[in-house]
């Protein structure tokens, strides 16, 4: 599939080049705007998802589904910047399938980020004052906040989840469980807490639980402090190389905003688990890095990696 998208639009002579941006963003786009329909034709029952109910797409749960949605969502922007109308509308319209996808799936952390990323894009088209920044900065604020009540049981159980690995944060605070560490010890701090609060509302919420749905606190866990700072100066090292670029075009943009869907998807779930997330992740990392990328260099060993994935 991917080699005959690449086929039939590499000669294309009237849509803009950037070495190997276009295919990569063509093979991105159409990708998610594929797993967002099998999503919704789940949603219809015409095919069944994975455990029977929900929407998973080809995923094994709604949090890779929507996940995978997020990463893939930006590259739209690539083709919204276009000239011909009808790939403006094109895009527009896998814009509209991805977010109409995300919202049947029921994942907050996949609508908060692509809430984000789309105000992002329109700060990149429309230039605002720092008040209109605040007003939107406040409906994320709100949204986050209507998102809690929306499912409030499911917020608690995280809440839970989160209270109780701060314990095995402050245990060991400088090198953390190391890998698997939260997976392999969880569960009995979560014992320890219900032993401390034994007439918790909480009790209820109780599970087997393996992943923090927070990767942060995950890194903290594991790796403790030392494995954080060195994760915040490769993210420090990224927002020093993209704020000194001076001419931002789209294909920079939209690679910060691919990077911003993720980390903002990490905040509540796991996305670093699917490998689409980190194919697209890869690839807006590669588009920051000081490298030849106008060339399409960087871009076309990556893209000859995407091919071999897929």
């Amino acid at each position: 599939m991917t080699f005959a998208l690449f086929g039939l639009f590499s000669d294309t002579r009237n849509l803009q080049f950037h070495g190997f941006v276009l295919p990569v963003c063509l093979i991105i786009t159409v990708l998610t705007a594929v797993q967002a329909l099998y999503g919704m034709a789940q949603y219809l029952h015409l095919f069944s998802a994975f455990g029977g109910s929900g929407i998973t797409g080809s995923f094994d749960n709604p949090a890779g589904f929507a996940a995978s949605l997020c990463a893939g969502f930006p590259f739209f922007f690539y083709f919204l910047a276009q000239k011909e109308i009808w790939v403006r509308v094109a895009s527009i319209i896998g814009m509209a399938i991805i977010v109409f996808a995300v919202f049947l799936s029921g994942s907050r952390a996949g609508m908060v980020a692509l809430a984000a990323v789309c105000i992002l894009g329109f700060f990149h088209w429309v230039r605002i004052n720092t008040k209109q920044k605040v007003i939107f900065g406040i409906f994320l604020a709100i949204l986050i906040a209507g998102l809690y009540f929306y499912k409030k049981d499911s917020a608690n159980g995280r809440l839970l989840i989160w209270r109780c690995s701060w314990e095995m944060i402050k245990e060991k605070p400088l090198a953390g469980f190391g890998t698997n560490g939260f997976k392999a010890n969880y569960m009995n701090y979560q014992a320890a807490y219900f032993e401390a609060h034994p007439d918790s509302k909480q009790a209820m919420l109780a599970d087997n639980i393996s992943r923090p749905f927070n990767e942060y606190i995950g890194l903290l866990v594991n790796y403790g402090l030392f494995g954080f700072l060195l994760f915040l100066l490769f993210v420090f090292y990224l927002i020093r190389t993209f704020r000194r670029i001076k001419e931002k075009t789209i294909t920079t943009c939209i690679a910060a905003w691919c990077l911003t869907a993720v980390a903002i998807f990490a905040f509540f779930s796991y996305p670093p688990r699917y490998p689409f997330v980190w194919v697209a992740g890869l690839l807006s990392v590669g588009g920051l890095l000081p490298f030849d990328y106008a060339q399409g260099r960087l871009c076309k060993r990556l893209t000859m990696t995407l091919f071999i994935i897929i």
